[in-house]
């Protein structure tokens, strides 16, 4: 299965993750020349990310009015987040902000939400700890760019038994997916890396590596920089650079498909072939049987104006898990493309039973509206 595929990797508080295995490497200087100017862009400090206005804490404060355990102080923090006549915090993927912001702005992803709650629950003298849960791989595509997206969330510590998570997903189905606490640099140097795939996203390639750089002097065992600096190489024709970035990045996590992925693409753009298809063969066989690979065949194929090729892709995508709203959706987007309104109708519909918040519910309704109405 050859594909073309540049994977950026993005905290966005989808099902999805990536291996987490430091290894003993040593790192090449990194090749700073085609980014001039970066040395001036402006990089929060650990204080700009967690640090609470006045407001916020007021905030804090009143939510927990009224109640004196620990385990019901929490609750009602969260309760007050999430509430539709407090903050209203919602759901955005690119909400890479920090706690001020986030509280300011009411947008949030799941990086920036545990970062956001994380200083509320300091500010009361609670622990918590950072997590990434890593759940198979899962791409979604933004102004043409493919990002894995991975997940983390928060976990709190009520006393020696007892904690509270807490995530956009509070409830996932995690039997058999492994959570890892996360160090407190690699979190700093993950939201750099958000910021950074933001920039990307957008053709900023000046700031995408100042942040990158910044996180890669503080947290360089993490594979999913060298992901994104491979990605910031690649853009500018510096294909050697981007090559050995993505070894990097498989010395860290030897079993990082994205890297092998983007690693492949290299390999066919320098003409060799033979390396470039033994990689996909590979892939391709170790994710057949993940459902978030067809997804992505199937958003490539609407890309690429192929809607029964996505169908098929979705297909099989529900044959594995007829959970994620997406999948349905998706194909929703691939009947009406081919003019089964009926068939789109029914997707969409299933679609709305499995959305996990109120927002995207509403969403597939107007969607639902709108199908009715042509």
């Amino acid at each position: 299965m050859r594909t073309s595929i540049i994977s950026i990797i993005l905290v966005a508080c989808w099902l999805s993750g990536c291996q987490i295995n430091p290894a003993q490497t040593t790192y090449k200087p990194i090749n700073d020349i085609p980014f001039e100017g970066y040395q001036n862009v402006p990089i929060e400090t650990i204080e700009d990310i967690f640090h609470l206005t006045p407001e916020a804490q007021q905030f804090v404060d009143d939510a927990i009015i009224g109640h004196t355990s620990s385990k019901d102080k929490i609750r009602a923090l969260v309760d007050a987040i999430f509430s539709r006549t407090k903050l209203d915090l919602r759901y955005s993927a690119s909400a890479n902000t920090t706690a001020m912001q986030t509280f300011e702005r009411g947008f949030a992803n799941c990086l920036s939400l545990s970062i956001m709650t994380y200083a509320m629950v300091d500010y009361l003298g609670y622990d918590a700890v950072f997590q990434d849960v890593q759940i198979p791989e899962f791409w979604t595509i933004r102004n043409g760019q493919t990002l894995l997206n991975a997940h983390i969330n928060l976990r709190v510590r009520l006393n020696r038994s007892q904690s509270i998570i807490i995530d956009f997903d509070p409830y996932p189905e995690l039997s058999g997916i492994e959570v890892k606490r996360i160090a407190p640099k690699k979190l700093i140097a993950s939201f750099y890396s958000n910021i950074a795939a933001e920039y990307l996203i957008i053709g900023d390639d000046v700031k995408a590596f100042a942040y990158l750089n910044a996180a890669i002097q503080l947290f360089p065992d993490n594979e999913g920089l060298w992901l994104n600096l491979g990605a910031a190489y690649s853009r500018n024709n510096m294909t050697q650079a981007a090559i050995s970035a993505y070894k990097t990045a498989l010395e860290l996590a030897p079993d990082f498909n994205s890297a092998y992925d983007n690693l492949s693409v290299l390999y066919r753009k320098i003409g060799e072939h033979d390396k470039a298809e033994e990689i996909q063969s590979r892939l391709h066989i170790r994710r057949m049987r993940n459902p978030f690979y067809h997804m992505m065949l199937a958003e490539h194929a609407l890309k690429d104006t192929k809607p029964e090729e996505a169908i098929m892709h979705y297909r099989k995508a529900l044959r594995l898990d007829r959970q994620p709203h997406e999948f349905h959706f998706g194909l929703a987007k691939a009947y009406t493309l081919i003019g089964d309104h009926k068939n789109a109708e029914k997707a969409l519909k299933t679609a709305i039973k499995h959305a996990k918040s109120k927002d995207i519910s509403a969403k597939y309704n107007r969607k639902l509206s709108m199908l009715a109405r042509s």
